[in-house]
């Protein structure tokens, strides 16, 4: 059996590998992703959000698969999608308090793509949900300045997790809830069985 790979720094998607039962290592990809999805929407390459993170995952995986090529290798890309703008990380508490603000009272949409390599196969798919946050008021304003004082928005697309403090901002959700914390994991446990029988 082939060595399984994960192309993550993502504790959240290592935790969610684990429930699979495989045994695996992690490698995460050294990639610049900020300048990647940028070429790939000014070449355009990418012209929908599903596009940006199937690619953006395979590139994630293809780094560790060119240096492995004996190994498994999984790639996985998240990101938030909100009338045609992608939310990625926030880099300052400023930018963190826009996009919770924006995302307030409406719906926003999570695209997770997913990428398996291997030497006979390639695995791409996209899991997409959509995520309502409740509308912003004094109490969305004073949770939003304790959650951006935690420092947890600082590693997530949109500026939220929605398995940690992030929670509570969130009215409905429709979809993967595991695909909206990284890693549809589900589908990832179903593709990865048919590899491994």
């Amino acid at each position: 059996m082939k060595p399984l790979i994960l192309s993550s720094k993502s504790p959240r998607r290592r935790e969610l590998l684990e429930l699979c039962g495989f045994d695996f290592s992690v490698i995460p990809a050294e990639l610049d992703e900020g300048a990647i999805s940028k070429k790939f929407v000014e070449d355009g390459i990418c012209t929908a959000p599903e596009d940006l993170v199937l690619n953006l995952a395979e590139e994630k995986a293809l780094w560790v698969y060119q240096r492995n090529p004996d190994n498994v290798v999984l790639g996985a890309d998240t990101i938030v999608w909100l009338e045609g703008r992608v939310f990625g990380k926030p880099r300052t508490s400023s930018e963190a308090l826009m996009m919770l603000k924006a995302l307030s009272g409406r719906d926003h949409w999570v695209y997770t793509g997913v990428s398996i390599l291997q030497t006979e196969h390639k695995y791409l798919f996209v899991q997409l949900s959509k995520v309502r946050f409740y509308p912003w008021d004094e109490a969305m304003q004073n949770l939003a300045s304790a959650y951006i004082q935690s420092g947890e928005p600082f590693d997530k697309a949109g500026g939220y997790g929605i398995q940690g403090m992030g929670a509570l901002f969130i009215e409905s959700l429709e979809g993967d809830y595991y695909s909206v914390m990284g890693l549809p994991i589900g589908q990832v446990y179903r593709v990865l069985t048919q590899i491994f029988k």
